[in-house]
């Protein structure tokens, strides 16, 4: 039932200190109780808010250099004449093993909106 995991960044913008970040697994069938991990820690289930328009990048290898791959959809996000609109995640499509780290896949997806008054690009 669980699916791949992910990070949610509740920071106003990209922080590399004092990050505020929820970590889960996105679910692939209906699931409602907590889960209670092996330390005694819980899992509980909740929904993300619907987001209309995401601008996503997926980057490969956990130490890629993630600041430039952030500072890269950054740039295309402003090219384009788009805002930031909420908390962005980041999804390992291919999960991280130890001591294979070049091989995972990690797709960044941050919540956007058309800035008023923007000219077709």
């Amino acid at each position: 039932m669980l699916g791949s995991f992910a990070l949610l960044f509740h920071s106003e913008g990209f922080d590399i200190e004092n990050i505020d970040v929820e970590m889960g697994f996105l679910l692939e069938s209906e699931f409602s109780e907590p889960l209670t991990l092996s330390d005694g820690r819980r899992l509980t289930v909740r929904d993300v808010p619907a987001v209309e328009t995401m601008a996503t990048l997926v980057r490969f290898g956990i130490f890629n250099d993630s600041v430039s791959c952030y500072g890269t959809l950054g740039t295309w996000i402003e090219k384009h004449q788009f805002q930031f609109a909420g908390s962005g995640w980041e999804i390992f499509i291919q999960p991280l093993v130890p001591g294979k780290e070049h091989e995972a896949v990690i797709e960044i997806q941050l919540p956007v909106t058309r800035l008023e008054n923007a000219l077709d690009v």
